[in-house]
């Protein structure tokens, strides 16, 4: 049997890319066919915006059905992992369509280890707050506002850091004016 580590980062490198050249391509066809072409590459950077996915649905359906812990591990591990393989791509056609230098293998490794491992523990730190903090709760209303709180205030955080743009630019050379 093959490791979950394994299946994880092929599933999320293997279907990112597929996911980003399937979308990319079929909205070139179609921009062309509905008389808006548009040139591939701006295609194929909308495709990697939008290839990771976000599977809580299918986590859900695989929880009611019965599935094996070790699919939900799987399919769990991928979510959190395509979404650092969507933004070095992103970042590579990016720097490709700018007319930047795109990253090299290690700094394209860098920058998935950077986004996938600080959001992993920016949001072990906020889960592990909350948790305590619903805890020691018995009201319904206060749970909702703490979990709201806990989900914007997170998002603000991993927001306030500001360091995606800034790591794309240097591992692309952007200027710094591309905000």
């Amino acid at each position: 049997t093959k490791s979950p580590s394994r299946q994880v980062t092929l599933l999320a490198v293997c279907g990112t890319v597929a996911s980003m050249v399937l979308v990319g391509y079929g909205l070139h066809f179609l921009l062309a066919i509905a008389g808006s072409p548009l040139p591939l590459p701006y295609c194929l950077i909308f495709g990697a915006l939008i290839a990771p996915t976000d599977p809580i649905s299918v986590l859900g359906i695989l929880k009611h059905s019965g599935a094996p812990s070790s699919l939900e591990t799987v399919i769990a591990g991928e979510s959190l992992f395509n979404d650092g393989v969507g933004v070095v791509l992103f970042a590579l056609l990016l720097a490709l369509l700018t007319g930047g230098k795109g990253p090299t293998l290690a700094q394209g490794a860098m920058l998935l280890l950077q986004e996938t491992g600080g959001g992993l523990a920016l949001g072990l730190v906020i889960g592990h707050v909350t948790c305590h903090l619903l805890m020691s709760l018995d009201s319904y209303e206060e749970e909702v506002l703490i979990t709201l709180a806990a989900v914007i205030g997170g998002y603000a955080l991993a927001g306030a850091q500001g360091r995606s743009l800034f790591e794309l630019r240097r591992y692309c050379a952007l200027p710094e004016n591309a905000s």
